[in-house]
């Protein structure tokens, strides 16, 4: 079975899309999505779409929120999706099929350059991860990918935002094979106004933890 999960704060906008395009990702699946305690309708029309729908009891960040995910979760795959890829979500079968075909234990989306306020981190990212591991990857944040059930476990230091870097250091240095797959996903990006720079200095915080943890550890 293949188990997608997808945290989601306030995404009422994109939510349904997201599923709808998910529904037949693989022959055997199911979804769950996190509401991460949304003010909007984002639970709401998730269990609208006859999904699984696993409601965390405060705001608790990516990281917990796709931990509880996984807890929930019963397939040998696990899919993490953003919730705001709308119609391109349905791109997630290339990660499917490229763990499946080339027997990865993490694939990870690489998606087109589209601009937004992420090169800044994302250059930090790569070579925080860089100094740790050796290698380079492609798109070190990015959300979307697929990983074998028996290569997750909820990473220490790691809060929030640095899940991602965070699975990147830690599987690389077990040895496990991490492939990138280039992916056409769509989804919102931050801007350069200051609700953009307080979220991306609230994900440097948390990435910086994530190096530190494993620095000084």
């Amino acid at each position: 079975m293949v188990s997608i999960i997808v945290p989601a704060y306030n995404e009422e906008v994109f939510i349904e899309t997201t599923l709808k395009s998910l529904k037949n990702l693989a022959k055997d699946q199911e979804i769950i999505v996190v509401d991460d305690c949304s003010k909007d309708r984002t639970g709401e029309l998730a269990a609208k779409m006859g999904v699984k729908v696993v409601q965390m009891d405060k705001n608790r960040g990516k990281t917990e929120a796709i931990t509880a995910g996984v807890r929930e979760s019963k397939g040998s795959i696990l899919i993490f999706l953003d919730a705001d890829l709308g119609a391109s979500a349905k791109e997630a079968t290339k990660l499917v099929n490229t763990i499946w075909d080339l027997d990865g234990d993490m694939v990870i989306g690489v998606l087109p350059e589209r601009g937004g306020g992420l090169k800044i981190l994302r250059a930090i990212s790569r070579w925080g991860i860089f100094l740790l591991t050796g290698r380079v990857f492609k798109q070190p944040l990015s959300g979307q990918r697929a990983l074998k059930r028996c290569t997750f476990k909820k990473p220490e230091f790691c809060r929030r935002f640095g899940l991602e870097v965070a699975l990147n250091i830690d599987l690389q240095k077990k040895g496990c094979r991490i492939l990138e797959v280039d992916v056409d996903f769509e989804h919102r990006y931050t801007h350069n106004n200051l609700a953009g720079i307080g979220h991306r200095t609230k994900q440097a915080l948390d990435i910086l933890y994530v190096f530190l943890g494993r620095i000084l550890n």
